[in-house]
């Protein structure tokens, strides 16, 4: 098969995802720019145009800000949190033989619940008043220990971010364990040369190879923060207590849904766009200039 043959071939497979991708993807965020520019309460067959006065108003809005901090502070906790842990599971389960697959498995579970699942368990456990945790610090005698877990400024942020570290937790594992496997033992064994450190050898070998699963997996946490974290949230606290837990998807999801201003809820979808390509574009590109390829 000629060059061009094959060029073409792959083009001709590549259609189907590339029109989903456009479907999808590209078209909602092209109505969503263009939405964004105009006034439109969701129902009205006019828009009006705005211009960039949406963005402008988010600008100078302190809500935005302060969704932009929670937004940014959740996910840089659940990175700190999630990744290094899953990482480090992944290699010990590299060890640990027959019984992997059961554990993987085990922790994979939770991953596989839904939002409304995941968001009950937590206010099963959470509730200020029936919650299990406040019944078990009581029965201890703890009373002084309970607290309103998702009522409190203090604790509502750190309780949702340890909900979505447990929900999603097995994925970042079995992601990690997969990629750890193609990796040629040559590199260890070369390693081993050199040192007997585990740490050192985790370090210098296993970090480095994994560069591209960490930095895709840090990439579909960010996607996580504004994705389904929004409506798990929204069945937890709504975004409170006085904005507390709100999120920009919170933002954008109350700005449409309940204010019907839709030309400033598109207006935040799109800031949320481009701050996301922003964060991925210069880090792919470098990775890409120097991708390691195992043969």
């Amino acid at each position: 098969m000629s060059t061009r043959n094959a060029t073409l071939s792959g083009w001709l497979l590549c259609l189907p995802a590339i029109a989903i991708f456009g479907c999808f993807f590209l078209g909602p965020a092209f109505v969503g720019a263009y939405v964004s520019m105009h006034v439109w309460n969701g129902s009205s067959p006019t828009l009006a145009y705005a211009g960039l006065r949406n963005y402008t108003d988010l600008v100078g809005d302190g809500r935005f800000w302060n969704a932009l901090w929670v937004t940014l502070a959740a996910f840089l906790a659940m990175a700190l949190i999630k990744l290094p842990l899953a990482l480090a599971i992944a290699v010990g389960l590299a060890k640990v033989g027959r019984m992997a697959r059961f554990y993987r498995a085990a922790l994979f579970l939770p991953y596989m619940l839904s939002t409304t699942t995941v968001a009950i368990i937590w206010i099963f456990l959470f509730d200020p008043y029936q919650g299990l945790v406040n019944q078990l610090l009581q029965d201890i005698g703890l009373e002084s220990l309970q607290q309103g877990w998702l009522g409190q400024s203090s604790t509502a942020l750190p309780i949702i971010v340890a909900g979505g570290v447990w929900w999603t937790f097995g994925l970042y594992v079995v992601l990690f364990t997969a990629a750890l496997a193609t990796m040629p033992r040559d590199y260890y064994d070369a390693a081993r040369l050199e040192t007997n450190s585990s740490f050192k050898i985790l370090l210098h070998v296993t970090l480095p190879l994994l560069r591209e699963q960490i930095f895709s997996s840090a990439v579909m946490l960010i996607g996580g923060v504004l994705g389904y974290m929004t409506g798990f949230i929204l069945l937890l606290t709504g975004g409170g207590p006085a904005g507390h837990t709100e999120t920009l998807g919170i933002v954008s999801h109350s700005l449409a849904f309940r204010a019907l201003d839709f030309g400033h809820a598109s207006a935040v979808s799109i800031l949320v766009l481009l701050l996301v390509f922003s964060l991925i574009i210069v880090p792919t590109v470098r990775i890409a200039r120097t991708r390691v390829e195992f043969r």
